[in-house]
């Protein structure tokens, strides 16, 4: 395969600054005895269809046609919506979020299709296909990274790609790939631990969250946005449903 450029936004001094303040917001500070939030995120009514989207490039690797990645998609039995992502809004302290938060390109899709992470950490991009992609990653418009990659796992020249700028400000960036236009992905950053990104049967579980009352928001990209009070006992579980299509 021919090595192709490799186009890698620089990091600047200004976005090194960003991180720093995104870190410096939120404290860690384990709780000792923190509770739990779940639940599941719905959508009543008729399940909506998920089209297919026919290929038009590698399609010995990506398939005739995929699932159109910007679909609703529900599941027929509960409900339940997938790649929601449902967090607390302004926890100061709590847990220790993960240091790399990881995004491949997989069967000429972006897995997972949804990443919710933490403003200030590492980004991690895969290539798990033998063909080019160029992942290109936005904020608003503006260019965060733009890369191709030439090589994937199993070459010996492969290595994921790490880089410092993509999560250094909190907000939603939107994931295409230049080389295949029906790639589409999202990663939502967040100034704090305290998310998580709904399974496949719409479930949530939200781990060591301190004791209080919290404001409970979950954006889904088609659906858009909803909010609920929620309220933490210390070593106990809190159940909390949201039902989009509902006030």
């Amino acid at each position: 395969m021919p090595r192709c450029r490799l186009f890698l936004a620089v990091v600047s001094a200004s976005a090194l600054g960003l991180a720093a303040t995104a870190q410096a917001q939120y404290q860690v500070a384990p709780p000792k005895n923190g509770g739990t939030i779940e639940g599941r995120v719905t959508l009543p009514g008729a399940v909506p269809p998920i089209p297919q989207f026919k290929t038009t490039k590698n399609q010995d690797i990506c398939g005739k046609t995929v699932p159109q990645p910007k679909a609703t998609v529900v599941d027929p039995a509960t409900h339940g919506v997938a790649w929601a992502v449902v967090y607390l809004q302004d926890v100061a302290q709590g847990k220790a979020p993960a240091d790399d938060y990881v995004l491949a390109n997989k069967g000429c899709t972006f897995v997972p299709h949804v990443v919710a992470a933490v403003a200030g950490k590492t980004f991690v991009l895969e290539n798990k296909d033998p063909v080019i992609h160029n992942t290109h990653i936005r904020l608003s418009g503006r260019t965060m990274l733009n890369m191709a990659l030439s090589f994937h796992e199993g070459d010996a020249m492969y290595h994921p790609i790490k880089d410092q700028r993509v999560l250094s400000k909190a907000g939603l960036l939107n994931v295409n790939c230049d080389e295949h236009e029906w790639m589409a992905g999202y990663i939502q950053v967040l100034p704090n631990p305290y998310f998580a990104v709904t399974a496949a049967d719409g479930t949530y579980k939200i781990a060591d969250v301190p004791p209080g009352t919290y404001t409970l928001s979950v954006w889904h990209e088609n659906l858009g946005d909803k909010t609920d009070k929620v309220t933490v006992a210390a070593g106990a579980t809190a159940k909390l449903d949201v039902a989009f299509g509902k006030k």
